[in-house]
């Protein structure tokens, strides 16, 4: 998947410490095989840039681009989709292989470390809790979903063909804002929750002509952030976490005059997603927002957590004709709607 990795270090300096993750510039797009091997002719990135499959730092100077990914512990061969090294935590999985990675899932697990998978779980009512005895899913409690100890969320806004009524026919549907939020959470030796730690990816899905604008031009459209502030208390003891994620994506100023044309305005293409964890109960709650437009889903680990579909394009963004004396054709109201947002189940 091709996007803009925006990562940060966790600091403990304060009771509460917020820390927003910002440094944007290094760039990479690749497309990749199930364990992390580049796809011929399909990546590319900036040269400063040192990190690859997963987050992880890629190590090219022996075995070729691509070809050894450093995961803390112990080095990975994508080629073959296995360690160089044995698990430092072989012994509690002696079922597993010590050459094994990603509990041979890639598709679900991404793995910190290269260590042990951790340890939260989903119940069947969709709550998301930390289970310190859990560290696979033959650990969990029936009925439950191990979903290990780093959360991955993906949000993608598209325009859904069979529900478009706009114009061009299908040309303007597919993905128009894409974003992935991994949450990655520490332990101590009794597998409690200490800390956590976040990176992410936000950008704009294709567009007919041109580029997507990363941003909307209406009154409050150029926000881009997301901020995990850790709760502790006086005696250095960690509390949990609050999360928040905002962005925003539109049209081209090409497109938009020929929205504008049309006698259309454009559409706010935006996410927001907020969660909290409290250690004490040890869930995850949270909420995702979305616009009036377009449809929208959001996973976790894989799993669909929720799905919003668009309503009619037509009613939602069409633009009032306005008189202008003389015009030889018909003037719209195509001023931007001020972003709004909306609570998404």
């Amino acid at each position: 998947m091709g996007c803009q990795r925006l990562i940060y270090h966790q600091k403990y300096t304060s009771k509460t410490e917020s820390t927003p993750i910002f440094e944007m510039g290094k760039k990479q797009g690749s497309d990749y095989q199930v364990y992390g091997m580049l796809m011929d002719g399909r990546s590319g990135s900036t040269p400063e840039y040192r990190y690859g499959f997963q987050g992880q730092e890629k190590d090219d100077e022996v075995k070729g681009e691509g070809n050894s990914i450093n995961y803390k512990y112990r080095m990975h061969d994508p080629r073959i989709g296995r360690f160089f090294a044995v698990d430092p935590l072989a012994a509690k999985f002696p079922a597993w292989s010590p050459y094994v990675a990603f509990a041979d899932n890639p598709i679900i697990y991404i793995d910190p470390d290269g260590r042990a998978p951790q340890d939260f779980v989903q119940k069947e009512d969709g709550t998301i809790y930390w289970d310190n005895n859990a560290n696979d899913q033959a650990t969990t409690k029936e009925g439950e979903t191990y979903l290990g100890k780093t959360l991955t969320f993906d949000f993608v806004s598209y325009i859904d063909e069979e529900l478009w009524d706009g114009p061009l026919g299908d040309i303007p549907t597919g993905d128009k804002l894409i974003t992935q939020i991994i949450l990655t959470a520490s332990e101590n030796e009794s597998g409690e929750i200490t800390g956590v730690t976040g990176e992410y990816s936000s950008v704009p899905g294709s567009t007919p002509v041109g580029s997507a604008r990363d941003y909307y031009p209406g009154e409050g459209g150029d926000v881009d952030y997301a901020l995990i502030t850790n709760k502790i208390d006086d005696e250095g003891n960690w509390l949990g976490f609050n999360f928040e994620f905002e962005n925003h994506a539109s049209v081209n100023r090409f497109e938009e005059s020929g929205l504008n044309a049309f006698g259309y305005k454009i559409v706010d293409v935006g996410q927001r997603l907020e969660a909290t964890f409290t250690k004490s109960t040890g869930e995850l709650k949270g909420q995702s927002y979305t616009g009036i437009f377009p449809s929208s889903t959001l996973s976790v680990n894989n799993n669909i957590i929720m799905q919003y579909d668009q309503p009619s394009f037509v009613e939602t963004h069409s633009a009032d004709p306005i008189d202008v004396l003389h015009a030889p054709v018909v003037q719209y109201d195509t001023s931007y709607y001020p972003v709004t947002f909306y609570p998404r189940q």
